[in-house]
């Protein structure tokens, strides 16, 4: 699992975000969110950071009999 990462030590940058530039934010009001890293300084609430998870793998339908 990735860790928090403070704003005050580093910002998140585009090889951060996912496909669609977002990663998680801890937000002081509303908890964890997904956030653009674009709107993340427009923000004072968001204190840290971290990269999204990995999509899930497509599991395979048990085959019948």
């Amino acid at each position: 699992m990735e860790r928090w990462v403070p704003l005050s030590e580093r910002w998140p940058n585009e090889e951060d975000g996912d496909a669609q530039g977002c990663v998680l934010v801890w937000h002081e009001l509303c908890g964890a969110m997904v956030y653009g890293i674009t709107n993340i300084r427009s923000n004072s609430f968001i204190t840290h950071w971290m990269p999204l998870p990995k999509k899930p793998q497509a599991e395979k339908a048990p085959s019948g009999g």
